[in-house]
């Protein structure tokens, strides 16, 4: 006689699949196996799921990398294919962030995409998680492997942003010099004639687009501009009399701010 089959099991069984070393040409028939296994986990009542995701196994379950994720590149003739926590999949990507993050499989949407929400699967990816990323970059110094990458969760952080999520609480971006940078300390550059100047502000780099600088935290060169010169018009001095050029008097804030 057998014993009832229980969420404990299969999810057992699902960590221990995520286990096992997958060649690329093994990868899609893993994803099968995990597949069968994860719709089997969601046919259990919820009540039995509710307690799971309390427990010390489900913690586990969100962190193992089980769920499958494609990448916009090409292997062995099809989509690339790995496994990811959940919370490193999503159904709809805006950019390809391949092999940090991955596309969710169609066949892994149909009646599943409840159940995996509930595991973190989301529409698409968190602002937390991109910004968590976005600040591993930063910790790897100038001209980090990912920094091309880094671009791209940039544009996919300001678009989930622009969504509705909430922001973080700091968001590191990319700049011209190879770094990644807290976004407050960035600057989009909208006077070109201002940024070759020697000991000019730190830039955005030219592949973020001003509108996704600005929603990731960024303020632009001219407002900076601006700002210094409200702050140079509280000092006490004559009101008349102000006879050089404005192009001087911006001439000489840059030369005493910089």
């Amino acid at each position: 006689r057998f014993a009832k089959l229980s969420v404990e099991v299969v999810v057992r069984q699902i960590i221990a699949l995520s286990a096992m070393p997958a060649p690329c040409a093994e990868a899609s028939v893993l994803s099968q196996h995990l597949l069968s296994a994860a719709r089997r986990l969601s046919q259990f009542p919820p009540a039995e799921l509710s307690a799971l995701s309390d427990s010390e196994l489900g913690a586990r379950l969100r962190e193992a990398a089980w769920v499958p994720g494609m990448g916009g590149g090409k292997m062995g003739g099809g989509d690339q294919l790995r496994f990811f926590p959940p919370g490193r999949v999503a159904h709809q990507l805006h950019g390809d962030l391949w092999p940090r993050f991955g596309r969710l499989p169609d066949d892994w949407r149909a009646g599943l995409s409840t159940f995996l929400q509930t595991l973190g699967v989301k529409q698409t990816l968190s602002a937390a998680v991109l910004a968590a990323e976005l600040r591993d970059v930063a910790g790897e110094g100038q001209h980090s492997k990912r920094f091309a990458l880094s671009i791209r969760m940039a544009a996919e952080l300001a678009a989930a942003l622009e969504a509705g999520a909430a922001a973080p609480d700091e968001v590191f971006v990319p700049t011209t010099d190879g770094r990644l940078l807290p976004a407050a300390h960035v600057f989009i550059n909208d006077a070109p004639w201002h940024s070759r100047a020697a000991g000019a502000a730190t830039l955005l780099h030219e592949a973020v687009s001003p509108a996704d600088g600005k929603r990731l935290g960024c303020s632009s060169v001219r407002e900076e501009l601006a700002r210094l010169c409200e702050e140079e018009g509280e000092v006490e001095g004559e009101v008349f009399g102000q006879s050089e050029r404005l192009s001087t008097r911006i001439e000489n804030l840059l030369l005493k701010y910089n």
